[in-house]
């Protein structure tokens, strides 16, 4: 799978053999600004303009495990 991402918050996830789109995650008003996927199990974690790093499963729905901000000391 690969993770592309845009201005308006929304990363897609598409199908690397045949260039097909499989999901969408989407974090309103917010735009991401790096993705990482995990290579065996179906992971991806993505940090944001807001100052959150956000985890996601990419299986067959999207679905959001969790968030957590990470301050600058």
């Amino acid at each position: 799978m690969i993770a592309t991402s845009s201005g308006d918050g929304v990363i897609k996830c598409w199908n690397m053999f045949d260039s097909e789109f499989v999901l969408q995650f989407i974090v309103p008003k917010e735009e991401c600004a790096a993705i990482a996927m995990h290579q065996f199990k179906p992971y991806m974690v993505s940090s944001f303009t807001d100052g959150f790093i956000r985890f996601f499963e990419i299986n067959n729905k999207a679905r959001t495990l969790g968030r957590c901000q990470i301050n600058a000391a």
